[in-house]
């Protein structure tokens, strides 16, 4: 994970700021950005445009094209930077390592995939990190030089004594663990990927819900809940599952709404689904 903002934010940020007299500001809600391509006479290796399209339904309609220039990771470092760590089998795997280490928000529509199991402790390899050539933030390459470290654990292990395991729901609250009762529950059917249907799982910006209405109505077909709590901002977030812990990894993605509190049930939930 970076700190930096993504790619889509920041040219959001932008159009919002260039253009002040938007009757809405646009969001990922609203216009859907295409894939950046290179300014036809363009010789910088930079000057880019980006098509959007109003998202039907929402505030607006019709196609725009803006200009731009993206980063060139070409012309980003005197040397070649260079990551010792633990790592990944991959490069798509430890992008949120490499982010870290180079202050970037590179994801997997920024740049190519490249295999790098094979690196074993204490050995190097040069990683052609590749832009593609649709990707919003950034274009050209650099080679970065990775280093595997395998921690020896007597070194890094400092207490060997731990806690009491204990139930994440207090037995004595009398409730049901709500992420225990809906782990190897499917919300596939609840969930669409086509514009203009109704997406029970859709999050919004500010971290709820978009149709509250439609996820409760999903609840109550699962569970028979009827009291299903309405989520605080930034108490509900959208991931795959194997970038949440404890997730169910036979699905793709899963919800998580946090802070959970019924009247027979309490904890995190979580909505696993598959997009497609």
């Amino acid at each position: 994970m970076s700190f930096v903002p993504s790619a889509s934010d920041r040219l959001l940020a932008l159009i919002n700021q260039q253009n002040p007299h938007l009757p809405v500001p646009v969001t990922k809600q609203n216009l859907y950005l295409g894939g950046a391509r290179l300014e036809a006479n363009a010789t910088d290796n930079m000057s880019s445009v980006v098509p959007t399209v109003g998202v039907l339904g929402s505030v607006y309609t019709g196609y725009q094209d803006f200009h731009y220039k993206r980063i060139n990771l070409s012309q980003a470092y005197d040397y070649n930077p260079v990551m010792a760590s633990v790592g990944a089998d991959s490069l798509y795997n430890m992008l949120d390592i490499v982010n870290q280490y180079l202050g970037l928000n590179l994801t997997q529509q920024d740049v190519v995939d490249t295999n790098v199991a094979y690196v074993a402790d204490g050995a190097a390899v040069n990683i052609n990190v590749q832009t593609k050539p649709t990707s919003l933030g950034y274009t050209g390459a650099f080679i970065l030089e990775f280093r595997r470290i395998r921690p020896q654990m007597t070194a890094v292990i400092r207490n060997v004594s731990l806690n009491t395991l204990t139930h994440d729901i207090d037995p004595t609250l009398g409730k049901l663990d709500i992420a225990m009762q809906m782990w190897n529950v499917d919300f596939s059917p609840f969930y669409s990927s086509t514009t203009g249907m109704v997406n029970a799982l859709a999050v919004s910006a500010t971290g709820t819900w978009t149709n509250l209405a439609a996820l409760k109505a999903a609840i109550q077909t699962q569970f028979g809940y009827t009291d299903w709590p309405t989520a605080a901002a930034g108490k509900v977030k959208d991931y795959a599952t194997s970038a949440y812990p404890g997730a169910n990894l036979n699905f793709q993605r899963v919800v998580v709404q946090t802070g959970v509190v019924g009247g027979t049930y309490a904890g995190t939930a979580l909505f696993h689904y598959n997009p497609s």
